[in-house]
């Protein structure tokens, strides 16, 4: 059975559930229950990327490059804005710092290397695009 999936806001749960639900280091805004017919579980959105990470790469799509296409002709608009709006939405600065992590996770989704992340997030602060 496919599990039925909702996403619920972590910021407006108590302190105490928030740390019994999200153990990053700096916590997740989202949360997410997946729902089947015997029983239920509730992952942080860090975990949640990870687990549909695990998914796509012990099916083989990730190996296969299906998961996440690759480019090879440079950045696209479409790949800056994924970037930008990344970096907005999913907490990715610790003390004014990318996380650890953040630039290896980008490359995974968007086929591009850790370093490839990195000089074209650092490009991109210099240019004021984020």
């Amino acid at each position: 059975m496919i599990p039925y999936i909702t996403k619920g806001d972590l910021t407006k749960l108590s302190p105490k559930k928030q740390k019994k639900i999200c153990g990053c280091v700096t916590l997740c805004t989202d949360f997410y229950t997946f729902t089947t017919d015997d029983e239920d579980f509730t992952l942080c959105a860090g975990d949640t990327r990870q687990l549909a990470f695990e998914i796509l790469e012990k099916q083989g799509l990730v190996t296969q490059k299906l998961a996440f296409p690759t480019s090879k002709w440079g950045w696209t608009t479409d790949q800056e804005e994924f970037v930008k709006k990344y970096l907005k939405d999913k907490n990715a600065y610790y003390n004014g710092k990318i996380k650890y992590g953040t630039y290896s996770l980008i490359g995974e989704m968007l086929g591009k290397t850790r370093d490839q992340v990195k000089n074209k997030i650092q490009h991109m602060q210099k240019e004021g695009k984020l």
